[in-house]
């Protein structure tokens, strides 16, 4: 609760500013210079058809915004005051940076592909005398939007007005209404709004209307909403464009509204960094850690709302070899997920923005340490490249990877400092017959023997080793490969295992990789 507050509060006095800036704007007493009427014109030929608010739909970080005294917001180094004594400026698109920041901080903009349509609202009101027409001209996906409206009756709107409806400003401003505005957000439910929907992947050019303006108290001017809807079809950001035409009945002539909405297909998880490199070690290093953080563009406490994802489940962590299987000696090890505190999330955001390189918004997340051990009482981590997936899952969303990889040095290793073996490009008809690599150890006396083969090549490749005689003060050993003739055409993986003897026996693990062509 109290998190809760210090988030609220702020945000309902710049709410009350912004609300009062509006507010001010349609009903401060007009001049020439700003009215037709005062100046003899006709209103009609002179009032676009409709004022909408803005016409763009894209996320803005809360980066730069803070908030100033009651009477003043200071927004990216521009003061601005209220309130504004000029009606051109209210209910036109991209009015000022403030309004169109505002409206945008709270667009979700991260969603799961899928069927379910999310949409968007865009508030516009109509001062002409005369009923108008919005119709549809084009929109940039058809099969994957559509959109409805619905005209505020002056019943709603002089409510709103006279209730100060903070938490009913477009776009809303919690799913959650903070105490005492459950009662203004009654006001604009289904069951008192008259919504006219169309679907643009089964009709052409649809048209909505919007009542003339009859503004006789000055407490019910023509407002109304037009909710753009769009679904998200794959992982990725996009922009959906809609262009309408806005008439005014009697008129000949038509003015284009054009609106766009940016938004990016999102996993409902992401694991941060996707790759963690650890380094050099050996068997007598001390324990390594790194952090993971689990989070979510999508889902969250602000995202459990009817239709919405939900909250981020504590995720389930999983460490398997590459080739198959579980690290059984516990080499690498993960701490239990520790959900990370709302109040931190922007930061957090910041730190992963820096490793993706982008921005990124952050609903929920849990931290996690991985620790690499490369002894475990008698048993010491194998030598040689060293690689482990750390499978991240959770109900209701597809498993994410962290691939962990370093190198192991240890008293048995590949000559030339190699790390892996590629046979490279054979002939499948022939196979490979023989080749050999040399194994070279530091103990003159030690006893390696080969123990297995193990992924993809497990089935058609043969390791074989034999002991030379020693080089001065190292054993030294031939590992021989073979592979049969038509065993496998295309490109494959496999790991030797080797086994150094002894009263403390350790493994090595050598990739091997290859091509079978025919």
């Amino acid at each position: 609760m109290n998190s809760t507050l210090k988030i609220a509060v702020p945000i309902f006095i710049l709410m009350a500013v912004v609300f009062g800036i509006t507010f001010f704007a349609q009903y401060a007493p007009k001049s020439p210079e700003s009215d037709p009427e005062l100046r003899g014109g006709d209103t009609d030929a002179h009032e676009p058809p409709l004022r909408f608010a803005n016409a763009t739909r894209v996320w803005d970080p809360p980066d730069t915004l803070s908030v100033g005294t009651p009477f003043g917001i200071r927004y990216r180094g521009l003061e601005l005051m209220a309130p504004s004594a000029d009606p051109a400026k209210s209910f036109e698109n991209d009015r000022n940076p403030f309004e169109y920041s505002l409206q945008d901080r709270v667009f979700p903009a991260y969603f799961e592909p899928g069927e379910k349509l999310y949409s968007t609202s865009f508030w516009f009101q109509n001062r002409n005398p005369k009923p108008v027409v919005l119709q549809l001209q084009y929109v940039s996906c058809s099969s994957c939007s559509g959109g409805r409206l619905a005209p505020l009756p002056p019943p709603v709107t002089r409510q709103l007005l006279q209730m100060t409806a903070i938490s009913c400003l477009p776009q809303g401003l919690f799913n959650a209404l903070p105490i005492g505005m459950a009662g203004p957000s009654a006001n604009l439910q289904p069951e008192r709004l008259k919504w006219e929907q169309h679907s643009y992947q089964e009709e052409i050019k649809p048209k909505y209307s919007i009542p003339a303006a009859n503004d006789t108290d000055g407490w019910s001017p023509q407002w109304g909403i037009l909710e753009l809807q769009f679904k998200v079809t794959a992982i990725g950001p996009k922009t959906l464009a809609a262009d309408f035409a806005m008439q005014v009945e009697g008129r000949a002539a038509t003015v284009p509204a054009k609106f766009s909405i940016s938004f990016e297909g999102a996993n409902a998880f992401e694991v941060s960094p996707p790759r963690i490199t650890i380094g050099e070690l050996t068997a007598n290093s001390d324990p390594r850690t790194h952090e993971l953080v689990v989070y979510s563009s999508t889902r969250g406490p602000n995202r459990t709302g009817y239709g919405e994802p939900g909250d981020l489940s504590p995720p389930q962590v999983d460490v398997r070899l590459p080739t198959g299987g579980t690290d059984t000696a516990r080499f690498l090890t993960l701490s239990t997920p520790v959900r990370v505190p709302e109040e931190e999330l922007p930061a957090l955001a910041e730190e992963i923005a820096k490793t993706i390189r982008k921005s990124v918004r952050v609903q929920s997340a849990y931290k996690l340490t991985m620790q690499v051990t490369p002894k475990v009482g008698e048993s010491r981590i194998e030598i040689g490249l060293l690689e482990r997936d750390i499978w991240v899952a959770m109900p209701g969303a597809a498993e994410r990877r962290v691939r962990v990889s370093g190198l192991v040095r240890g008293p048995v290793w590949l000559d030339n400092e190699r790390s892996d073996i590629d046979l490279l490009t054979y002939r499948n008809s022939l196979g490979v017959t023989g080749q050999r690599f040399r194994l070279i150890s530091e103990d003159r006396k030690a006893k390696v023997e080969v123990v297995a083969v193990e992924g993809d090549a497990k089935d058609f490749l043969k390791a074989t080793l034999e002991e030379l005689p020693p080089e001065g003060d190292y054993a030294q050993f031939d590992l021989k490969l073979t592979i049969p003739p038509n065993a496998r055409t295309g490109s494959w993986t496999g790991v030797v295992v080797l086994e150094v003897k002894g009263a403390n026996p350790q493994r090595i693990r050598i990739p091997v990789k290859g091509r079978g062509q025919l």
